[in-house]
C-alpha cells in the first residue's frame, strides 16, 4: 500500500505556524491534531519568519511603473491642449481670411513666391493607432 504525499495550502500553513508563534498550541499539540511531522512545522516556521519582512517592502518597479503612467498622462494632456488651442486658432484665421481680403493682400505682397492659400493653412495631422 502506497502513501500519497499531502500538500498543504500557503494558508494552512500561515494558520498552522501563527498558532505555533502566539502560544495558542504547542509544537506537539499542532503535530497531533494535524497528523504533521514536527520538523515539517518547524521549516514552516522558519519560513515564515524569514519571509516576514519582505511582507512589509513595497516594489520599487511598482512604483516605477506608476510614476511613468502618471508622467505619461500629463503629457498626454498638455498635447491635447495644445491640440485644441491650434484647432481654435485655425478657425479665427480661417475666418479672418474669408472676411478680411486685405490680410491676404499684404500677405501676397510681402511672400509673392509662396502661395496665399498654403501659408494659412496648417500641416495635416494623421494619427495612427499602434
Amino acid at each position: 500500500m502506497t502513501r500519497t504525499r499531502r500538500t498543504f495550502t500557503s494558508e494552512f500553513k500561515a494558520k498552522v505556524v501563527l498558532q505555533l508563534i502566539s502560544g495558542e498550541k504547542s509544537m506537539a499539540e499542532i503535530s497531533r491534531r494535524h497528523k504533521l511531522n514536527q520538523q515539517m512545522v518547524s521549516r514552516w516556521k522558519t519560513e515564515f519568519l524569514q519571509n516576514a519582512p519582505s511582507i512589509f517592502e513595497r516594489k520599487k518597479g511598482y512604483n516605477e511603473e506608476q510614476q511613468r503612467i502618471a508622467d505619461l498622462e500629463r503629457i498626454l494632456s498638455r498635447k491635447t491642449m495644445e491640440l485644441e488651442i491650434a484647432k481654435k486658432a485655425y478657425s479665427i484665421l480661417e475666418q479672418m481670411e474669408v472676411e478680411n481680403g486685405r490680410i491676404l493682400r499684404y500677405w501676397q505682397k510681402i511672400i509673392p513666391s509662396r502661395p496665399v492659400a498654403r501659408f494659412w493653412t496648417f500641416p495635416v495631422i494623421r494619427f495612427t493607432t499602434l
